[in-house]
């Protein structure tokens, strides 16, 4: 019941709320969402957070070679990442996730280590192609140092490249052997050839394609590698959904993870 405060009221009189604050007065509209509403709204929140959080695990620990040293704040922003992919695609008649092939495509450049972004160092930019169950990776031909920098002391950089596979029905995940190629800058122009990398596939999975710049100074006791806490150039170069269906021939040999799409309870 609303009560008068000076010139002011204070209270709720029918759905409207009156505040005061200070030497001004505030109208709000009550919600009309229920106690048992919240409830509903707030436990589906925490489980899509849930298996945001799960299966943003399952990527990091997969591309873990990849991934190397990260920024502080790497694990939740990623997360968040991975909850708004699964937000967006969620349906909420049936609380299973609908997925598409450009569903993944906020990943797409992903950073993970801010300090040192890839896209601040290596300025080609590679092309990715599938064919059935092949995906072709090129990297074009390279003007040195133009299209790849070079920090002291780094005389000499693998482009490490790695994919990382999901079934997200069944809940499997696999990732491949890194494929690299190694330039060295010898302190003058160069033009590096085009190369091409090949990875196999397996259909209705999503496919994340991850990419690392690994610099190193060779020294009379081996090589000294320059990558560190601060310095390590490591991104998700492309993530995106194959065609098909999951074949639980194929991924029933991978290693299997928590999150699957399956309705919450």
């Amino acid at each position: 019941m609303g009560k008068l405060d000076g010139k002011f009221i204070r209270g709720a009189v029918g759905d409207i709320t009156f505040k005061k604050v200070g030497k001004k007065q505030y109208v709000q509209k009550k919600s009309k969402m229920t106690v048992k509403d919240q409830t509903e709204a707030t436990k589906k929140s925490a489980q899509v957070f849930g298996q945001a959080s799960s299966l943003a695990s399952s990527i990091r620990v997969s591309l873990d070679s990849i991934i190397g040293f990260y920024d502080t704040f790497m694990v939740s922003r990623f997360t968040g990442d991975t909850g708004y992919v699964l937000n967006t695609a969620l349906v909420a008649e049936t609380q299973k996730f609908v997925f598409n092939p450009n569903s993944f495509n906020r990943f797409n450049g992903f950073e993970f280590n801010l300090n040192s972004p890839v896209k601040n160092y290596l300025f080609a930019q590679p092309e990715v192609t599938t064919s059935g169950n092949t995906l072709e990776l090129t990297l074009p031909e390279m003007n040195i140092p133009q299209d790849l920098r070079f920090p002291q002391p780094g005389r000499n950089c693998i482009i490490a490249l790695q994919i990382a596979q999901f079934d997200l029905k069944h809940g499997y995940h696999m990732e491949s052997n890194i494929q690299s190629a190694e330039i060295n800058y010898a302190y003058k122009p160069a033009i590096i050839p085009a190369s091409k990398f090949t990875f196999e596939i397996a259909p209705g999975c999503l496919c994340i394609i991850g990419i690392a710049l690994k610099y190193y100074e060779k020294t009379f006791a081996g090589n000294d590698t320059v990558n560190n806490k601060i310095f390590n150039p490591s991104a998700i170069l492309k993530a995106f959904m194959t065609e098909g269906e999951p074949n639980m021939e194929i991924t029933g040999a991978w290693l299997e993870m928590d999150f699957k799409n399956q309705p919450n309870p």
